[in-house]
């Protein structure tokens, strides 16, 4: 069985979206900051802090990824999006809104490499 995954789950915009999937019948699995994991007990989730991944080596990811169903398809909705915020901590910016998505989707494509992204 395979699932829809969604990064930022715990958020405004992926608390919706993860409704309307479950609503017309998707399996969905969530990936989130470890801090919401207790949050989604009828989910399989994963903790996942995008600036924490963009420290790291490329080689080093620290994901388990065994832990979610197979992927169908990814939404990535986590991001710092409060343009004040981000222009406060550019460096931060960064790495949730580029260096960490772009690791996040390294992985993903070692793990599973036919896997499109669109």
């Amino acid at each position: 069985m395979s699932s829809i995954w969604i990064t930022g789950a715990d958020g405004f915009v992926g608390t919706w979206m993860r409704r309307a999937l479950d609503r017309a019948g998707h399996d969905c699995a969530a990936l989130v900051l470890p801090s919401s994991l207790d949050q989604f007990e009828h989910h399989p989730a994963i903790g996942l802090d995008l600036a924490d991944l963009a420290a790291r080596e490329v080689d080093d990811d620290g994901i388990d990824w065994s832990i979610l169903p197979p992927p169908s398809g990814l939404i990535h909705l986590a991001a710092m999006s409060f343009a004040p915020e981000c222009e406060q901590m550019p460096d931060m910016a960064r790495a949730v809104d580029v260096v960490g998505p772009s690791r996040m989707y390294q992985s993903i494509v070692k793990q599973w490499p036919d896997w499109p992204i669109l």
